[in-house]
């Protein structure tokens, strides 16, 4: 009894994903405030979890779940880093032989930014490490990100073209009509 065992270590590791919300110009700014779908599987067997942007502050709150029955099919994931704009989400289940594939798709955009409808994926293999995050474009070519998701700004106001005839010059003429009538 006295024997201590010399064999390999085993350790139990957490699956884990991770990508960064950033703006489509300023590729290093990272933009806090959109919530995310993961899903995987199909017809009845379709799973999908809500997840929420974590940005550290004390209001940010969390209970994990997975979906609970057939019509219920959306469960909660946690964003576990408290970095506004970072996510990682851990404990995702995976296939003992052919691992597991995941789509992710962005629910809500940041404030000021537009929700993207790209449909990104990643697969977690039969030993628990995940995949680059991919996508495909319009013309259907596959792209890998180097863990960056971007966002556009919306536009909140139309350019300035240089006409003179705007709403500003007709107010001006407006008044200057009833001055000229007085």
């Amino acid at each position: 009894l006295g024997d201590v065992y010399k064999g390999p270590k085993v350790t139990n590791a957490r699956t884990a994903v991770s990508w960064l919300k950033v703006d489509a110009v300023e590729t290093d700014s990272l933009l806090s405030g959109s919530a995310w779908t993961v899903s995987t599987g199909s017809d009845h067997s379709a799973r999908s979890w809500t997840v929420k942007d974590n940005d550290g502050s004390p209001s940010y709150t969390c209970t994990a779940s997975d979906p609970t029955s057939s019509t219920d099919t959306t469960g909660v994931l946690c964003d576990t880093d408290t970095t506004a704009g970072q996510f990682t989400v851990e404990g995702l289940s995976y296939g003992s032989t052919s691992g597991t594939s995941y789509s992710l798709t962005e629910k809500a955009a940041p404030d000021g930014y537009v929700k993207s409808d790209t449909e990104y994926s990643f697969t977690i293999d039969a030993d628990g490490k995940t995949s680059a995050i991919t996508y495909e474009d319009s013309s259907g070519h596959s792209h890998t990100t180097d863990g960056r998701i971007t966002n556009a700004k919306a536009i909140t106001a139309l350019p300035r073209t240089g006409a003179w005839w705007t709403g500003r010059t007709m107010e001006i003429i407006g008044v200057a009509l009833v001055a000229l009538a007085g």
